[in-house]
């Protein structure tokens, strides 16, 4: 199938992106406290009601910020945090997924601000300094958003017969990762700021570029890896000034988080489709290419590594292990919103 890439520019103004004293935004006005290590976002999607749950380096809780909506985050997509700013999308009740905005939260002051998109069933979101990027699919086509922060003006470009997973904006560039819907070609699509396509990276053979939902970047690289146990282990690399494909292989294989830091590659292996099992952590020392292992008694939904530490959500609990021994350094159950049914969406780092 021969796919077309049409732009979709809209020209005009479709909604400020000011501060919003409604809908997901929080009227109560909490600051953060300044020894928040950690975020955990709780929602429900029948009902707009969600929260952030701040947590400390050893995982005492120090703060809430409750937020009205619904359906906010998704356990297959980690939470976006650019620029001391947490970006997440609300995707709103579950039977219309009517949400049609990207919620962005100052993690120093926690006000909130609304980027709307005007377009459902988002999925994943990037952010630069000027803009917000979306992407979703409908009717046989994907679309990639983008929302100018300081004016509102929304353009999208449509990719029609694919299916775009996850999306990374990285040195000047977004990247899309794409699965051709007739044949299950994985591909990368590489825009720039306007949204030109400028590079279509053919991944085929690559299993490793299929169902990818994570993806992360140092200054010339960016790793991620397939829910799909047909990858066997391998995390895909791609080289951002040359546009060429690697991998590298793991003895585990189904990986469901990475995470980046202090020239370190963490990946966890968990079945997140599942939602059972205990799971495996693997540590690729970038610069040597050594591999470390630790078996886990726990699954693994999403991981964050930050300040020294490893953080690890299961089910409703958080998981701390230190970043340079992996040695246990912890768990912490969470208590859940009293009232009718709620979940755990996603985990991610404050400092």
């Amino acid at each position: 199938m021969k796919r077309t890439i049409a732009r979709l520019l809209t020209g005009a103004t479709l909604f400020m992106a000011a501060t919003c004293f409604c809908g997901c935004a929080s009227d109560e006005g909490p600051t953060a406290p300044v020894d928040a290590a950690i975020g955990v976002i709780e929602t429900r999607s029948a009902e707009e009601t969600s929260r952030i749950v701040f947590y400390d380096r050893e995982m005492n809780e120090v703060a809430q910020l409750p937020l009205g909506c619904a359906t906010l985050g998704n356990i297959f997509y980690d939470p976006l945090v650019y620029e001391g700013s947490l970006f997440a999308i609300p995707q709103g009740n579950f039977k219309t997924k009517d949400g049609e905005a990207v919620l962005q939260v100052d993690l120093d002051s926690l006000a909130t601000e609304t980027h709307t998109i005007r377009q459902p069933a988002m999925n994943d979101v990037a952010a630069s300094d000027a803009y917000v990027f979306t992407c979703n699919t409908l009717n046989y086509a994907s679309y990639i958003n983008r929302c100018r922060t300081d004016d509102g003006e929304v353009s999208s470009v449509s990719i029609e017969g694919v299916y775009v997973s996850k999306i990374i904006w990285h040195e000047g560039s977004l990247y899309a990762f794409g699965l051709d819907l007739d044949d299950n070609s994985p591909m990368i699509l590489r825009y720039d700021e306007n949204l030109t396509l400028r590079k279509s990276i053919d991944c085929g053979g690559c299993v490793y570029a299929s169902s990818v939902y994570r993806a992360v970047a140092d200054e010339s690289r960016i790793y991620f890896c397939s829910f799909d146990v047909a990858s066997r282990g391998q995390i895909g690399v791609l080289e951002t000034k040359s546009d060429t494909l690697s991998s590298i292989q793991l003895n585990e294989r189904g990986a469901s988080s990475i995470a980046l830091a202090d020239g370190k590659l963490y990946v966890a292996h968990c079945d997140i489709m599942q939602e059972q099992g205990d799971s495996v952590l693997s540590v690729v020392d970038l610069e040597t290419g050594s591999v470390e292992e630790r078996a886990l008694e726990h699954g693994t939904d999403q991981m964050t590594v930050t300040d020294g530490s490893i953080y690890m959500l299961d089910n409703w609990s958080i998981h701390r292990y230190d970043a340079e021994s992996m040695e246990p350094a912890g768990s912490k159950p969470i208590e859940k919103m009293p009232g009718s049914y709620s979940y755990l969406s996603g985990l991610f780092p404050v400092k």
